[in-house]
């Protein structure tokens, strides 16, 4: 069986159960590469980078964090592919890369279950529903309320077509019954989402709460000022 791992975490327990005893035991004997598909600058990519300086003090090798974002994760995903399946190159990327991608397209380049060995669930945060103040709400009921009197005029954005945030938008649409048009940002970064929230050039956006989205919320005097009630919690 072809052995890469996917996700950052338990590391060490992971490989001892797909290794000998002996190599087990001198595991790692080099460094460690995770190879990132999360966008630079989010909370997953800034929990990702933590997570390297925790295994490198762990494991006593350095942990390499390399990050290679884009199309929700996938550069990422097929970049492992090409390196070599011994324990030291690790994927560390949104579930939406290895799940919920392959569903939506069956040209990501990859197959979850032939070519990765899961290891944990790296990180869990909580995805937050933040719209442009323009829009006069201060509430998800309001902005609910919004969408149905003026329906087609909404438009999400997300980090791309699969990914967790876009269907956070889409499980909205159906759970509210109202109407939105979905705007992927594929190899986009958050900041250019929230860019574009601000300029009012998207109105509603599910990002995790990073360093950008907080700025975007305390500029009073720009759109992207308002953070209302946290949206259903998702894996990062």
């Amino acid at each position: 069986m072809t052995i890469r791992r996917v996700c950052a975490a338990a590391v060490l327990a992971a490989m001892g159960c797909a290794t000998g005893d002996a190599q087990a035991q001198s595991y790692p004997d080099k460094p460690i590469h995770i190879i990132s598909g999360t966008q630079v600058g989010t909370s997953g990519d800034l929990a990702g980078r933590m997570l390297a300086q925790k295994l490198t003090a762990q494991l006593g090798q350095p942990v390499v964090f390399e990050s290679r974002p884009g199309a929700n994760g996938q550069i990422a995903a097929n970049y492992l592919k090409t390196l070599p399946p011994d324990g030291a190159n690790i994927l560390y990327t949104a579930s939406s890369t290895v799940v919920t991608g392959p569903l939506m397209s069956k040209s990501v380049g990859f197959d979850t279950f032939k070519d990765f060995t899961p290891v944990s669930q790296a990180v869990g945060a909580p995805l937050y529903l933040v719209a442009n103040s323009e829009l006069g709400v201060d509430t998800t009921a309001a902005l609910i309320e919004y969408a149905k009197k003026n329906p087609g005029k909404l438009n999400y954005g997300s980090v791309g077509r699969g990914s967790v945030f876009h269907f956070q938008g889409e499980a909205m649409k159906v759970a509210a019954g109202i109407d939105m048009l979905h705007v992927p940002y594929t190899g986009a970064n958050n900041a250019n989402i929230i860019g574009d929230l601000l300029a009012n050039r998207v109105q509603v956006y599910f990002p995790g709460l990073s360093g950008d989205t907080r700025c975007a919320a305390k500029r009073q005097d720009q759109a992207a000022r308002r953070v209302l009630r946290p949206a259903r919690q998702a894996a990062a």
